[in-house]
Parts: C-alpha cells; structure tokens; sequence
C-alpha cells in the first residue's frame, strides 16, 4: 500500500480506533447525553444539504464535590445524510420536525437531556434557522452560525455566532485524533461520511475541500456539529438548557464502538 493510500485509509479509519476508553480511565456515564442535529443547506443546485446527529456524553470522574471531580465529552456521530437534491424548502423543515420529534421521545424516556438544532447561516441557511425558531419549543435551543474564513475585528464586535472554516475543521481532526469523536459502526450515511473523509484535501492556500467532483456537506455538516458541542453549547452540568435527570443515568452508551 502506497503511503498515500494509507493516509486515506487512516482519515476514515477513527470511527474503528478506540484507543483507552474513558471507562478504562475512572469515569462514568450518568447522565442522558445532548443530541445536536447540523444542518448545512445546500448553495446552489450541485450541492447537497448535510445533515448530521452527534450525541455529547458527559462523563463524570467522581463526585462533583470532591476536589478532583473531572468532565469529559464523547461525541458520538448518529447519522450522516445527505438529502436529495430535489427536496423542496418545506420538505426539509418537515425532516426536521419528524427528526425533533423523534428526539423528544428519547428526552421523555430518559435517554436524552434535550436537543440543540445548529444551522449553518451563509446563504439559505438563514431562512431555515428562522423556521426552527419559530416552530420548534422554547426548549428545543436553535444556533445559527456563519462559516468565515477568518475571525476579524468586526465580526468580533458584532458578537456573530461564528465557525471561522479552518479553526472548526482543525477541532474536528484534535477531536478525531484525540478519539473523543466516534462514528458508530451502523449509523446510517457511514460510507457516505467516510468517502468525504478521504476525499477532503487541500486545494490552494487556506482552502482544504472535497476533491474534484467530490462532496463535503457531511465533512462541513460533522464539523458544525462538533463545533456546537465543544465551543458553543456549555456542558450539562453547567448550561442552563436542560433540566437534570431525577436518576442517575447508567444508557447504552457506554458500549463499546467498534
């Protein structure tokens, strides 16, 4: 195998790489995670809109009065799609709110602390930010972020939510290198994701992207949703957001992820 073929093969090989597990180091599950959906809508006609689920466990080493209590995230990437082209404005929202739905359920069994919707702004994506805010409840959180290509003094001053392009996708590798991002083995769009993995490049200055007649929605899509989770959203234990559990949590999260 070429030493290029094996860089590609190890861009989408972390979803298989677990390395010692937060378990092995003393820290516990005990509360429900954050689902964060991403939505990335597509720009023009050629593209696609990316939608990824990420579940955020909060892992607790401790008690929260003891001196040496410690918080870890794991990110657990659910789903990957990329919709069809031909879906309509509408049909889009109307994915959303079935999959808010579904997500609502899980919140009402115990399995979920609650969902964050987050939308990629530049373009249409403004449109479909408003309608989440205006549909969803007070206590579904809505975030419209801007992808920039870098931070500046204005857009600092005008207190935007922002993903500057290279900074998010640099979280999304020390994310993936540091396995604290998984990808479950059966979550559906798993070859879709992992042929954006290995076709993400760089192409001129400051421009890493999907090959030539390549995506990327899912990559952009995945590191949106990363971005949430681990800039943007404070954890449980701190965020005002949600509502703690009445029982300790012990979920099927804590399987092991091939």
């Amino acid at each position: 195998m070429s030493n290029t073929t094996k860089s590609e093969a190890n861009k989408a090989r972390f979803m298989f790489n677990t390395g010692v597990t937060l378990k092995d180091r003393g820290f516990v599950l005990r509360i429900p995670p954050v689902h964060f959906v991403a939505l990335d809508p597509a720009a023009d006609g050629e593209d696609y809109t990316g939608v990824v689920l990420l579940a955020r466990e909060e892992h607790q080493k401790g008690e929260p009065e003891d001196p040496d209590f410690a918080v870890e995230h794991m990110l657990r990437i659910k789903m990957a799609l990329r919709l069809n082209q031909e879906l309509e404005y509408a049909d889009v929202l109307a994915q959303m709110f079935r999959l808010n739905r579904y997500l609502k359920g899980l919140q009402s069994k115990g399995a979920s602390m609650g969902t964050v919707f987050c939308v990629e702004t530049n373009g249409v994506g403004y449109g479909y930010e408003q309608a989440l805010r205006s549909k969803l409840s007070r206590s579904t959180p809505v975030i419209g972020y801007t992808t920039i290509g870098v931070m500046n003094d204005d857009t600092a001053a005008a207190k935007k939510m922002v993903m500057p392009r290279l900074a998010g996708l640099d979280n999304l590798r020390i994310q993936i290198e540091t396995h604290h991002l998984k990808l479950e083995r059966d979550a559906p769009g798993t070859r879709e994701l992992e042929g954006e993995f290995r076709a993400f490049v760089w192409r001129g200055p400051g421009r890493p992207e999907a090959m030539e007649g390549h995506n990327d929605d899912l990559v952009m899509a995945t590191a949106g949703a990363v971005w949430a989770a681990t800039k943007l959203v404070p954890p449980a234990l701190k965020s005002n957001l949600f509502t703690r559990p009445k029982k300790p949590y012990y979920g099927t999260t804590m399987r092991r992820v091939h």
